[in-house]
């Protein structure tokens, strides 16, 4: 078994979510993919699903001054990532946004 992680320039792993291979330059990738390696070599054997964070469009909404805000990252009129920051109620609500895949414009973001 050969297993490859990290933020490496010229490696692209297949993305479940997206359905194609995604090549990602990030040291978060390194941590979260080391961690799921890990696991997957003591037989957990789960997808790789974390979403990377760079995007063709980012929408933000609220006050980056105040840090009070959610931050939307959209490809092909899906949200594909979504950050709260001190808006502790909308969890959940961004994650199903995330997962759901529906067709999304900016300008009807919540």
């Amino acid at each position: 078994m050969l297993v490859a992680v990290g933020a490496t320039p010229r490696v692209a792993y297949f993305h479940p979510r997206y359905g194609k291979r995604v090549r990602v330059e990030h040291w978060g990738c390194a941590k979260w993919q080391g961690e799921h390696v890990a696991g997957n070599l003591l037989e957990e054997n789960e997808p790789y699903l974390k979403s990377p964070y760079f995007f063709d469009e980012l929408v933000v909404r609220g006050d980056l001054a105040a840090r009070d805000f959610t931050a939307f990252w959209m490809r092909d009129g899906q949200v594909t990532a979504a950050m709260n920051v001190n808006q502790w109620d909308d969890g959940d609500a961004l994650k199903a946004l995330v997962e759901g895949h529906a067709a999304v414009t900016a300008r009807n973001l919540p």
